[in-house]
């Protein structure tokens, strides 16, 4: 598995597949999924408010861009409740979205991942321990062929740390 970092805009992104997520105690969305919904017409809103998606850990909604992004697809992983998450439940959301991955067939992946750590654990839930999850969940899930995946961070400044990071580890 290639992993890079990316901070620029989601129009400029090109991969076979974006993953945004969401609880399901915190509405209205944020982060990328909001700006997935609102290139889509609250799309994403509808299924929440509908009740066809709630949020729930490991559970996922995929939706097919129409051209509108350089991203043919758009995956809404659910996290579940926000007072419960933590490590082990992104390595398990991490295994369920891999497993998942691996029947659609692709060979990159762009993953938002500064949503995925809950604001009360900032300084234990480090996006550095977040790619760990990812790699140990990728290594469980039996993928086919690699799996390059790009995780997008918004600040500049945590993207150059990751890189960097990330350049370490792949040199040791």
């Amino acid at each position: 598995m290639q992993v890079k970092v990316y901070s620029d805009k989601l129009t400029k992104l090109t991969t076979d597949l974006l993953v945004v997520t969401c609880f399901r105690d915190v509405r209205p969305l944020r982060g990328l999924a909001s700006k997935v919904d609102w290139y889509y017409g609250g799309i994403l809103s509808r299924a929440l408010i509908e009740q066809r998606f709630t949020g729930d850990l490991g559970k996922m909604l995929l939706l097919s861009t129409e051209g509108k992004l350089n991203i043919p697809k758009v995956i809404l992983l659910g996290l579940g409740v926000t007072s419960r998450y933590g490590y082990a439940k992104f390595t398990t959301a991490s295994r369920k979205l891999l497993s998942a991955l691996k029947t659609i067939d692709i060979g990159e992946c762009a993953v938002e991942i500064d949503s995925l750590g809950p604001e009360k654990d900032k300084k234990k839930f480090r996006a550095v321990a977040l790619v760990e999850a990812f790699r140990k969940g990728e290594g469980r899930s039996l993928q086919k062929k690699p799996l390059d995946v790009t995780f997008i961070v918004k600040e500049n400044e945590k993207a150059e740390l990751m890189q960097k990071y990330l350049h370490q580890k792949s040199s040791l």
